[in-house]
């Protein structure tokens, strides 16, 4: 069994709250997640995007706090509010998280009581393309141009707070892909921008019973402006391989579930606007994805096919 701890959207920030964001009690937020994950023994923190909602000494605050209340390392996914800080900073954002820019990466993990329970992570950055990562007005007007290649269902334009992957990144995770069905691993993809949703964990049943279209045929986040712009670039080279079983995310501060072509998609409540919390330890083997919720965040498990 492989386990771990997820969170996402902390988005700390030293402001008033606004609406049902809580900015500052993300620390203690945190610190309650992270004191459960070492009681549990998670191998690792997958932190799913949006450490802070903006300005770089915002930043500062929760990088000090982590190297002072957890020796569990992390494996950081970046999101749009992390790169919200001074563009001659921006570059900083990357090397404080531990991450290459673009800042996507893959890394095994083996199950030292099972020799089949091999799982590939592979972290995608969908804030490659985005007029927000751009530190120049050259890559503000590349961003530009590529956002008006895509309409959301309604007509509009895609948000200005989401991005794009490029054709290179793509490429490289069909390479990676590929490499685990050779390698006969299981893949989990990490984003912090969701793709897919059936099931909104807010929503009571009886809702649900009234929105057919939500909860059996799903929506597809990037046609509704909160996820990647060329989603469907990602999710087309996902479909072509057996090895992908779930996909995390975060982004969506609702969370939600949804499955489709046998791929999880399991989108985590925002710390940031959970009352009293919201976090996960999560198990893996070869059957199961087994969520453990604390807070606000739901329990389940999942049957792996």
């Amino acid at each position: 069994m492989i386990k771990f701890g997820v969170l996402t959207d902390i988005q700390y920030a030293d402001k008033d709250n606004r609406n049902n964001r809580d900015y500052r009690a993300s620390l203690e937020k945190f610190l309650e997640a992270s004191a459960v994950f070492s009681s549990e023994k998670a191998s690792f923190i997958l932190q799913l995007g949006d450490v802070i909602d903006e300005e770089w000494q915002n930043f500062s605050v929760m990088i000090d706090l982590w190297e002072k209340t957890t020796s569990i390392p992390f494996r950081h996914v970046l999101g749009n509010h992390d790169l919200l800080v001074d563009n001659a900073l921006k570059e900083k954002v990357y090397s404080s998280l531990n991450l290459p820019k673009p800042a996507y990466s893959s890394f095994i993990l083996n199950d030292s009581t099972n020799p089949k329970n091999n799982w590939r992570f592979i972290i995608l950055d969908g804030n490659e393309i985005a007029l927000y990562s751009a530190i120049n007005s050259s890559e503000k007007e590349k961003a530009e141009e590529i956002r008006k290649k895509f309409k959301l269902a309604n007509g509009k334009l895609p948000e200005e707070w989401n991005g794009a992957v490029s054709q290179t990144q793509l490429d490289w995770l069909k390479d990676q892909l590929t490499e685990a069905e050779k390698e006969s691993q299981y893949v989990a993809i990490c984003s912090h921008f969701p793709l897919f949703f059936q099931i909104n964990s807010y929503i009571d049943n009886d809702k649900l019973s009234n929105l057919p279209v939500v909860k059996d045929i799903g929506l597809y986040l990037f046609e509704m402006g909160v996820s990647t712009w060329n989603g469907r670039a990602i999710l087309d080279i996902l479909d072509q391989f057996s090895c992908v079983k779930v996909y995390f995310a975060g982004h969506l501060h609702e969370g939600g579930y949804g499955n489709r072509k046998n791929v999880h998609h399991l989108t985590f409540r925002g710390m940031v606007e959970a009352s009293p919390n919201a976090y996960s330890i999560l198990e893996l083997d070869r059957n199961n994805i087994v969520v453990h919720g604390y807070g606000t965040e739901p329990s389940a498990v999942y049957q792996i096919q």
